[in-house]
């Protein structure tokens, strides 16, 4: 745009600097405002008459701008608060000739919009708990609405209950869907701790709002923040549990900080310099192998033996296949009130393919796969027609359907189960009560029960 003279251009500039949505702020050397945009005006309710020509410190004592003047370094994406449910994000970055610095430039950004959302997803979280707690009240389901008789669930059950009668950190680790956040859930509730259970998504914080996330700000701890400051996630889990999922995304920065704030079981807010005592019990997820981070230097070793005090190792779902019967008749009914359908039965071929398949997703595909199917049903039985594509062409074709209903099948393939398990130990009922992990008193009843000929097992 070389035709365009000095005049020309400085108007071009002001439509750029009065039409982006971004609040613009510039000062010169001295820190006098010199550009104070409308978007500026509205974010901040402060009118350009009374800000420019003005120091900038007299209106933001503690602005990002200022320090950027004197360091001569950018910032990025630093998270304040002017008022009450306004919420920016700042960047500045210095104006340089050569070495001089002769001003500062910053874009604010309004992120209120996608704050208020958030906090209505937190809400939608908060109500489907609620939910589940109903629901578990409403069908007598196990401890902490954990559903699953299979040996290897009840043992992962038993060391929780153990675990929430002390008060130290638990690692929880498994799969995708396996149920982590469940079992934290049931932890703090069976904990007999008065405080809240609070839960942090730690791959979900940007890094620039980890420290202020976890241990809250002080009022004027950096441009526009909120008057009133704001509490962290330690103080609003004091005397409750925090609940710390994907722990292996957690920033190195923020792992010395959260060791410390452990071992001191004090905090610091950001802007802060009082200390201020903090009791949180953590319990800690994830589906990674954390050894193996701590060997490749990408996760603390003394960090981790703080989190692992107990280790709580989920099973897959498709290690206790006998639960998936149980699974599948709680997410049925529930899928069936939330869609307001009325589904009476559950074809016999159906849940021979569903209780074949290995889940890879888990309990948690398991969920919407039994929703997918009540949604997607015209009639009252689910049908094969109704199975998703990608599990039929998981599960080999050689499963008959078989007359009956749901209770008839699952006779059928526990008695198909029995009959392996003996086999494969020769006859040898200890064996074989050992490999179903079941006592031997138990074996001997379904063997009655089933009719089974132990020395006719052909």
């Amino acid at each position: 745009m070389d035709f365009i003279n000095p005049h020309q251009a400085l108007v071009v500039l002001k439509h750029i600097i009065e039409n982006i949505q971004e609040a613009i702020c510039v000062i010169d050397e001295k820190g006098i405002v010199v550009i104070w945009n409308e978007p500026a005006e509205k974010l901040y309710q402060l009118p350009r008459q009374e800000i420019i020509g003005k120091y900038l410190g007299e209106f933001f004592p503690n602005a990002i701008d200022l320090k950027v003047l004197e360091s001569k370094k950018p910032v990025t994406n630093v998270y304040h608060s002017p008022r009450e449910g306004t919420h920016i994000i700042i960047s500045a970055a210095p104006i340089l000739i050569g070495d001089k610095c002769i001003g500062v430039v910053s874009t604010d950004k309004d992120i209120s919009e996608i704050r208020r959302v958030s906090l209505e997803l937190e809400k939608a979280t908060e109500k489907l708990n609620l939910l589940k707690g109903q629901i578990e009240r409403l069908t007598g389901s196990s401890w902490g609405g954990i559903i699953g008789k299979s040996k290897l669930i009840q043992d992962t059950i038993e060391i929780a209950k153990r675990a929430a009668e002390s008060k130290v950190a638990i690692l929880i680790t498994g799969e995708s869907g396996t149920g982590k956040e469940v079992f934290a859930r049931a932890i703090h509730a069976h904990s007999g701790l008065q405080g809240s259970f609070v839960p942090v998504n730690c791959s979900a914080i940007p890094k620039e709002l980890f420290e202020s996330e976890f241990f809250g700000y002080e009022p004027g701890a950096f441009t526009g923040a909120h008057r009133r400051g704001k509490k962290g996630l330690f103080e609003l889990a004091h005397e409750g549990t925090l609940f710390l999922d994907e722990i292996a995304d957690l920033p190195m920065f923020m792992q010395s900080k959260l060791l410390r704030a452990l071992e001191e079981k004090k905090i610091k807010k950001v802007g802060g310099e009082k200390p201020i005592n903090v009791n949180v019990r953590i319990v800690s997820a994830t589906n990674r192998d954390l050894p193996h981070l701590v060997e490749e230097g990408k996760f603390r070793d003394d960090l981790f033996y703080r989190l692992n005090v107990i280790h709580l190792k989920l099973p897959p779902l498709r290690d206790r296949p006998e639960d998936i019967i149980s699974l599948l008749k709680f997410f049925l009914q529930q899928a069936c009130e939330e869609n307001k359908k009325q589904i009476k039965n559950i074809d016999s071929e159906v849940v021979k393919i569903l209780t074949s398949y290995n889940w890879p997703g888990n309990i948690r595909e398991l969920k919407n796969v039994v929703e997918n199917m009540v949604v997607l049903c015209e009639g009252e039985v689910i049908t094969k027609d109704n199975i998703p594509v990608h599990i039929l062409e998981a599960v080999p074709e050689n499963i008959a359907p078989r007359k009956g209903g749901l209770e008839e099948t699952v006779k059928h393939y526990e008695r198909q189960l029995i009959i392996k398990a003996l086999q494969k130990a020769a006859g040898n009922i200890t064996q074989a009560a050992r490999s179903l992990e079941i006592p031997r008193s138990t074996l001997y009843y379904k063997i009655e029960q089933h009719g089974i000929d132990v020395n006719n097992l052909t």
